[in-house]
């Protein structure tokens, strides 16, 4: 009789789940994605944290044992377990984490499973409204049933990839992420075994702020889902695209503090902007300047700052100088977001840039005419942006009565133009009276960009954030001014000083325990939040602090002169502040300045702040609490004056004494003749 062999019902599953693997794979082969499986994960309370539907194939190169490679793709099962962590104060509040788990009988073994696949996600700090994948790991074993004559048989391997992946927009509310077009991840940083890669077809996660009722937030879907299947138009040409854009001439009026008229400009403009796209080729992104853009900027006697926005999200930046004699352009900046309208397939979408000429000299005319060149002159800003401008006429200093001086008209030899004209460009001049009145003007507000000059003092602004019901959540009146530390081209450290304006876009965010403030100022170049925690002891909120600060901004050289970094994004944080403690259900108040190192590169002074960001009542302040600066100050000054009364009476109280005592002495002396004389 023969005998039987052991056979454990672990191995059974294994086999089983290898014939699974490689059923599946030939189907992915074949041309078909493979099922989307849906994974949560729960807090302790069964509480959904963590939602994820995902249809994702892993690619897996390993050697054989002749020395040749050879490459394995199997999808992730829709039945695979779920592991991992969701974000918390204890824990962490700004990163979590999925673990799918497949092809072993005990997945609570983690990674000493057959497969895993494991996403971890981050979000900003400490706003957190905003996040992104960014990690990817893939765990496998070396079985000989799935990779036959491998070298290394059973060896246990993970490869991963860090990056900035499917990453959301900002948003004031909770949102979850979808995306239904392939994204290939190369995972094969800092190891050294051959690399895997993983090929997510379907996503739709949500890492963070999951509804009590385990569904989806609002969706944000990724800009390829809208993009069309056609390859995107060649290049070859040229840098440029071959359309046929409809250029306004557009007349501005810029008006002094009195309300006069002092600067005019007629002209139209065209951008080409050249930025990358996901498949790793260059395309360029044309648009106009519309004639409903919005004037800004400011004049002074020997500068004048010019500004024209539009979208939201696009400007023009301009500024002339003049010696009394003479005016000319001295610098052009062009911003703009990588917006999935105007950059489709942008391989960093959403994100923003500043390209910046200084130190020009352009345009030099004498003091009391205007500029004017019907030709186009074509200028190239920055490594990336082509401005085009036509039919140009402006004046910035000595404008009477509100009408152009005298005109001193370009050589067309000896032109501005400081780039050649693309040869296959075409466009089409619209003349300002088609599409705006002739006596159009706008009103002067806060410049763009503050002017290259010393600073000024920081001007208390009044700010309030609601929250979801419209009710005040968090008052702050406070000046803030940053000075940041940045490294010249000459290598020297300098500091730029930077002036929260009192007309900033106001936003944040208000929970039962963190509070945020957001400040968006000079069109979106500096993005400021302070964020402030409510502290419990004993089951009781006994007080909140100013505890991170979060400052985005682009280091443009109109801030930080001569800086080696030009209009390039910088961040500075620090979530482990502890300032302007506070008892729960008061306010905040100090008029003293108070200086706070941020970071060895940022200092910050907060200047007559009242702040009062939890427990706010019928959107006013409640009682305050002073800061030790001020309830110190009378203390001393009237200490000072008791001791100087004091001391003043002792000195008296002693000359008295000793004006007495001399008296009484020459009384008990007097000689003895002169008493019998």
């Amino acid at each position: 009789m023969a005998s039987r062999l052991p056979f454990s019902s672990d191995r059974l599953f294994t086999i089983i789940f290898i014939v699974g693997l490689c059923v599946s794979a030939t189907t992915a082969s074949a041309g078909s994605s493979p099922p989307i499986g849906r994974f949560s994960l729960h807090e302790k309370n069964g509480r959904p944290c963590f939602l994820l539907d995902l249809s994702a194939t892993c690619h897996v190169q390993y050697e054989k044992t002749d020395g040749t490679p050879a490459t394995v793709s199997y999808p992730v099962p829709t039945y695979s377990q779920a592991t991992g962590y969701c974000a918390t104060e204890q824990y962490d509040p700004h990163a979590s984490s999925i673990q799918l788990h497949f092809g072993d009988p005990f997945p609570t073994r983690g990674f000493n499973g057959t497969f895993a696949l494991i996403l971890n996600f981050q979000r900003d700090a400490p706003v957190m409204t905003h996040f992104w994948l960014n990690e990817v790991v893939s765990v496998h074993t070396l079985s000989p049933e799935l990779f036959p004559d491998a070298k290394f048989p059973n060896k246990y391997v993970n490869t991963y990839s860090f990056g900035t992946y499917l990453s959301t927009s900002a948003f004031q509310s909770p949102r979850s992420y979808l995306c239904k077009r392939d994204k290939l991840f190369l995972l094969d940083q800092y190891v050294s075994e051959p690399p895997t890669n993983v090929t997510i077809h379907y996503i739709h996660v949500q890492p963070f702020e999951v509804q009590r009722e385990g569904r989806f937030s609002q969706t944000e879907e990724c800009p390829q889902d809208f993009l069309s299947t056609e390859e995107p138009p060649s290049t070859t040409t040229g840098p440029y695209t071959t359309d046929t854009p409809v250029i306004p001439v557009g007349h501005f009026v810029l008006h002094d503090d009195k309300g006069q008229a002092c600067l005019l400009a007629n002209f139209g403009a065209m951008f080409r902007v050249e930025y990358e796209l996901t498949q790793g080729i260059s395309r360029n992104a044309t648009y106009v300047l519309p004639e409903n853009c919005t004037l800004s900027g400011s004049c002074e006697e020997k500068i004048v700052h010019v500004t024209l926005s539009f979208d939201t999200a696009f400007n023009l930046s301009a500024s002339f100088s003049s010696d009394g004699k003479a005016f000319k352009l001295v610098s052009l900046s062009v911003g703009y977001v990588r917006s999935s309208d105007h950059f489709p397939d942008a391989m960093y979408p959403d994100t923003s840039s500043i390209e910046e000429l200084s130190n020009l000299t352009l345009m030099e005319t004498d003091a009391g005419k205007s500029y004017l060149c019907k030709e186009p002159e074509v200028i190239k800003i920055g490594s990336n942006v082509t401005l085009e401008v036509l039919e140009l006429q402006i004046q910035p200093f000595g404008v009477k009565n509100g009408s152009f001086g005298e005109a001193n008209e370009c050589n067309k030899d000896n032109s501005s133009t400081i780039a050649p004209p693309p040869t296959n460009a075409s466009f089409t001049i619209v003349p300002a009276s088609s599409l705006l009145p002739t006596n159009r003007t706008h009103t002067t507000v806060m410049p763009t960009l503050p002017p290259p000059v010393g600073p000024t003092e920081p001007l208390q602004g009044n700010y309030t954030v609601y929250d979801s019901e419209g009710k005040v959540c968090l008052l702050a009146d406070m000046g803030l001014q940053f000075r940041i530390n940045y490294t010249q081209q000459n290598g020297q450290i300098a500091t730029g000083v930077v002036n929260v304006p009192v007309d900033s876009e106001v936003s944040g965010k208000c929970s039962e325990s963190h509070t945020s403030l957001t400040l968006a100022f000079y069109d979106g170049t500096f993005n400021l939040t302070v964020s402030f925690a409510l502290h419990e002891k004993d089951g009781d909120s006994n007080t909140y602090q100013w505890k991170g600060i979060y400052l985005l901004f682009v280091e443009v050289p109109s801030i930080f002169p001569g800086t080696q970094q030009a209009n390039k994004p910088r961040l500075i944080s620090n979530t482990s502040l502890d300032l302007l403690t506070t008892s729960a259900g008061k306010s905040y108040k100090c008029n003293a300045d108070e200086n706070v190192t941020v970071t060895k590169d940022m200092a910050i002074l907060v200047r007559r702040v009242h702040v009062q960001p939890f427990g706010v009542e019928s959107g006013q302040f409640s009682a305050s609490e002073e800061c030790a600066q001020d309830s110190n100050g009378p203390v001393d000054e009237i200490a000072i004056i008791v001791v100087g009364v004091v001391l003043f009476i002792v000195a008296l109280c002693i000359a008295v004494i000793g004006v007495v005592g001399k008296r009484r002495e020459k009384r008990m002396y007097i000689p003895l003749p002169s008493l019998l004389d």
